[in-house]
C-alpha cells in the first residue's frame, strides 16, 4: 500500500491510501483510475508525496502540472525530480525510491537488516524484510538491496 500526500508549501492539502503499480504509475484502490486526493480548488502550487511501505519517501521536487483538472508528475526522470540531494536511486537511466527502510524511520541501516530483515528472512508473504517486494524475504532483500542502500535518508521536509 502506498499513501499519496498533496502538499503547498505551508500545509498538507491531503491524503491518501493508493496503488503504486509496477510501471511506477499510482492508482486509485480499485486498481485502475488516477486517486483523487482534494476537492477543493487548488490556489498555490501542489507538490506530491509518495510514501511506501519499506521505502523512502519522496517528494516532487517542483510543482505538479495541471491538464483538464488532472495533476501528473513524472519522477522516473531526469535525475533532480525529488526534493533532496539524491533522494532517488538511478535505477540505469531511470530514477526510482531508495527499499529496504524496513522499519519506516526514514534511514536505511543496521537497524532494518539486524532488527527487520533477520527476523523474517526465509518467511514469504507481506514483510517488512521484503524490500524488494517479491513476498520473500531472503538474501537478495539483504545483499542486492539493503546493503547497496545502507546510509540512505529520506530527503521530505518534516
Amino acid at each position: 500500500m502506498t499513501a499519496l500526500q498533496l502538499i503547498t508549501r505551508s500545509t498538507g492539502t491531503g491524503r491518501k491510501a493508493a496503488f503504486l503499480i509496477n510501471d511506477g504509475s499510482v492508482v486509485d484502490m480499485e486498481g485502475t483510475s488516477y486517486p483523487s486526493v482534494v476537492s477543493t480548488p487548488i490556489v498555490n502550487n501542489l507538490y506530491v508525496v509518495i510514501w511506501h511501505r519499506n521505502y523512502l519517501g519522496i517528494m516532487s521536487a517542483y510543482p505538479l502540472t495541471e491538464s483538464g483538472g488532472i495533476y501528473t508528475y513524472d519522477f522516473t526522470t531526469p535525475e533532480g525530480q525529488a526534493y533532496g540531494t539524491e533522494a532517488q536511486k538511478n535505477l540505469g537511466g531511470v530514477y526510482g525510491m531508495y527499499a529496504a527502510d524496513g522499519n519506516a524511520d526514514g534511514t536505511v541501516d543496521d537497524i532494518d537488516i539486524n532488527g527487520i530483515w533477520a527476523t523474517e528472512a526465509g518467511n514469504s508473504g507481506y514483510l517488512n524484510g521484503d524490500f524488494d517486494l517479491d513476498s520473500q524475504s531472503d538474501n537478495i532483500d539483504k545483499d542486492d538491496v539493503s546493503i547497496p542502500n545502507e546510509g540512505v535518508e529520506c530527503q521530505v521536509p518534516e
